[in-house]
């Protein structure tokens, strides 16, 4: 079998993932909202059940917790790695359009007598992470 290396998200697949991220950290946020106010005075009475049942609750709403900050702190990774993304693709654009300029004043100098040069020539940008797709 064959493996293959799979692409690395662009700037658009990281926005689209942070909105999902905050979209599951608010449902894991709201998961329990309420839950308690369905245990009324009537509903366990005398033992140990309405201890372990707050306990379970507490729990519950702790992990759920949780789980929406790391949701919450997923998105934010995802919205700082979509910026230099784009921060990345300006960078490379700005170096194909000095590029296509030095090698048309290349074009232009190099039947030139005097053996002028157009300058050096740009130097591409380098990624700033490996995770960085355009």
């Amino acid at each position: 079998m064959a493996y293959r290396l799979a692409d690395m998200p662009t700037a658009t697949e990281f926005d689209q993932a942070a909105i999902v991220l905050d979209g599951a950290a608010l449902q894991a946020e709201q998961l329990l909202v309420g839950v308690r106010g369905l245990l009324g005075p009537d509903t366990f009475r005398d033992g140990r059940l309405p201890l372990l049942t707050d306990l379970t609750i507490d729990t519950a709403e702790r992990t759920a917790s949780l789980v929406s900050a790391g949701l919450g702190q997923q998105a934010d990774t995802c919205r700082r790695r979509a910026e230099v993304c784009r921060a990345y693709a300006q960078d490379l654009a700005g170096y194909r359009r000095d590029l296509d300029r030095w090698n048309q004043d290349s074009a232009v100098l190099y039947g030139d007598d005097e053996g002028r040069l157009p300058g050096p020539r740009p130097r591409r940008p380098r990624r700033p992470a490996s995770w960085v797709e355009l």
